[in-house]
């Protein structure tokens, strides 16, 4: 199994969202991530940092209108 992870992910802090007539805290918060990482790391495996290898992967197999992506 591969893991991959970024680091940029503790830089996300969702804002809270108005849904249901109640405001609601996100679940997606950086704290999370360092909690679901602690469990491969527990079983031994690897978490592997992402790099970014650019738009060409996906525009190998979609075009660029399809994918919203603007150049």
């Amino acid at each position: 199994m591969k893991i991959y992870s970024h680091e940029n992910l503790s830089l996300y802090r969702p804002l809270p969202y108005f849904s249901y007539g109640k405001m609601h805290e996100p679940l997606e918060i950086p704290e999370r991530m360092v909690e679901l990482l602690k469990e491969p790391a527990a079983l031994g495996l690897e978490v592997t940092a992402a790099t970014d290898i650019g738009i060409a992967p996906i525009l190998a197999v979609h075009d660029n209108e399809s994918c919203n992506y603007v150049t």
